[in-house]
This record gives structure tokens, sequence and C-alpha cells, in this order.
């Protein structure tokens, strides 16, 4: 049995949580007096979720016919004070390129370090809110606003993607579509941001034009081109190829990445054989996305002087410690982005 103190109702349960999420388990039965069972259940669908866990709640004593009124925004402001107290005894670490003006634009690639998820897989600096991940949303936007104290930005202005490993661009200000991988703005104020876990994340910055961009390119982005879009886009802008800086981010690399037979097809159509490797064994293919975007930057016009892919030294499955990985932790599994925004 494990005995929780404190003086914070909202810390209570968080530190409930932690306990249950480092043992991976899985189902709360919480026995409370009357006039406090509502505030819990409050809580645990603030700070837990029921895609995770089993709640079971009892009352100790008689239970009134009469519910109390909770007031939810003022709850939730607490656990939003609480999750800033946290101390994870380990600080953000922010990967940025020596490429990128920083006196013009703010950038970097996130790590799994200093955040305040606790599921596993999802440790602890997931930035990515969707219902299946099972990471709460207030534990996402303390997370974020951690990474935006850390690379001085507002934590509002993160804009991320609708992923749908495709190859549409978003520009900030025009209405957005349904799905897309990649963004580019002109506007300051906007932290453009790219989702990671073994798909890479391209930063792209135009310091004349004061434009930039983001591309999530996994393997169905890479030969979809989302790289070759972005550029287009930002020449749409009035950026000229030749003044456009990209850094790819940390992604999986190809020895740890294979595709079938017919889904590799997709590389050598687009002329991008040489990075496949065969693997006789099993009858698939490696596959180095970092070269094939590389080729496909120079392609479209950027000069290789403008390209830094040393943000791109780690893998992402080989480094459990630092990234997020859908390859080597399956679901669920976390994720790290790749931002920039311009200075106001």
């Amino acid at each position: 049995m494990q005995t929780f103190h404190s003086e914070s109702n909202p810390e209570l349960i968080f530190l409930a949580k932690r306990h249950l999420d480092d043992r991976n388990l899985e189902s709360i039965f919480i026995t409370s007096s009357d006039d406090k069972i509502h505030m819990w259940k409050a809580l645990t669908n603030i700070l837990m979720t029921a895609r995770q866990y089993e709640f079971s709640f009892k009352t100790l004593g008689e239970a009134s016919e009469i519910e109390p009124e909770i007031d939810l925004k003022h709850l939730q402001e607490e656990c939003r004070e609480m999750l800033k107290t946290i101390n994870t005894n380990e600080p953000i670490r922010i990967i940025k390129s020596p490429l990128i003006p920083k006196d013009i634009f703010y950038h970097g690639y996130t790590t799994r370090i200093g955040g305040v998820s606790s599921i596993a897989g999802l440790k602890s600096l997931n930035l990515l809110y969707i219902t299946k991940k099972k990471d709460p949303k207030i534990v996402i936007e303390e997370n974020v606003r951690r990474v935006a104290e850390a690379g001085n930005f507002k934590p509002e202005s993160f804009t991320t993607p609708l992923v749908d490993h495709g190859n549409i661009v978003w520009q900030t200000g025009t209405p957005k579509p349904e799905v897309y991988d990649g963004m580019v703005t002109v506007e300051q104020g906007i932290t453009l941001a790219a989702p990671g876990a073994d798909c890479l994340d391209l930063i792209f910055a135009d310091p004349i034009k004061k434009c930039c961009g983001v591309a999530h390119s996994g393997w169905k982005g890479t030969v979809s081109e989302i790289a070759k879009e972005v550029i287009k886009k930002m020449t749409e802008l009035g950026s000229n190829t030749q003044d456009i800086l990209v850094t790819l981010g940390p992604g999986v690399e190809g020895s740890c990445f294979v595709l079938g037979t017919k889904d590799a097809q997709k590389f050598k159509d687009i002329s991008l054989s040489e990075c496949l490797k065969y693997n006789e064994k099993d009858d698939n293919y490696h596959v180095d996305l970092f070269k094939a975007n590389l080729k496909i930057l120079e392609r479209n016009g950027i000069l290789p002087e403008n390209i830094d892919s040393t943000t791109a030294t780690y893998c992402t499955v080989c480094n459990p410690d630092l990234f997020f990985s859908c390859v080597r932790d399956k679901t669920p599994f976390g994720n790290q982005f790749g931002y920039i925004g311009l200075h106001a």
C-alpha cells in the first residue's frame, strides 16, 4: 500500500496517478466522504483519462441525493498551477542548429526530457494531444508551457498540423485544409511545430524574406515530397530557393527502418533507389529517410551548404532516453516536435 500526503487535492491525485503509471496499473478504487466524492471524480476527469484507467468510487456513509456544485474552471486552474510546481529533476533539452539566424528566428527540436507525462511510452515530454495517446490535455498543456518557457515563446502560439502523412501545406492566415503535414508563415507570434517519433521534422527558414516553415516527413510524406511542397509555398510568398535554410531533425535511421517491396517501390518511382538497401534474408528494404529528404531538397533548389543535417545525427529508435519512437515503443508512443517562429 502506498500513502500520499499533500495539502493540495490536485497534487494528491497526480501523485497517485504517477504511482499507478510507474507500475502500469489501470484500476482505481476511491472511497471518500459524501461531501468530497464529487470533487475527486472531477479531479480524475481533469488529471487522468477514462481511456487509460478504470474508476470505481464509493461513498462512506449515507450519500446525499443532492449533488454539490463543482467550480470546474477553478479546479482546472488549481490543477494547472499544481502542475507548474512538479519538479522532474530533468531540465528541458532543446537541440538547435547554428544555421538558423537566432536574431530573426527562434527554433529547436525537443526531446522527451523534462515533462510531466507519466504513462509508459509517453514519459515525460509528450507534446501531442490526441485521444488515443491517453495523456490528459492539461498535462500536454503543461509540457508545451515548459517548452515555451525554455524556448522563449508564448505557449498559446504553439501551432501543430493535422497530420495525414501527406504533402499538403497550410499557409497561416488562409483557410485550413482538413489535413496537412506542412505549414509556412510570414507572421510573427506564431510558432510552427511539426511532430516526430521516427518521422523527420524539417525546419525551413528564409532570413531574407523572413518566412519560415515546418514539415512532418515520414516515409509517406517523403515519397509524396512534402519538402518540395513547403519550398513551393515559400517561393509563392516571395522566397528565393537559394536563400532558404533547412534543418533535418532526429528520426529513424535506415538500419532501424524497413519497408516491404511494394512500399519501397514508391521510392524507386521518384528516382530515390539509392536510399534503399535490399535485405535478401527478409525480402524487404532498409530505407534512409535522411538521405531521401536531402536529395529532394537539393533537387528543388536548396543549396547543400544551406542544409544542416547535424541535428539529425540522432536515431530516435536507438536513443530511448532522448526520443520517442513508434518503431520501438509501438502504442502508445509520445511525440517530440521541431518548431520555428519569427521574433516580434
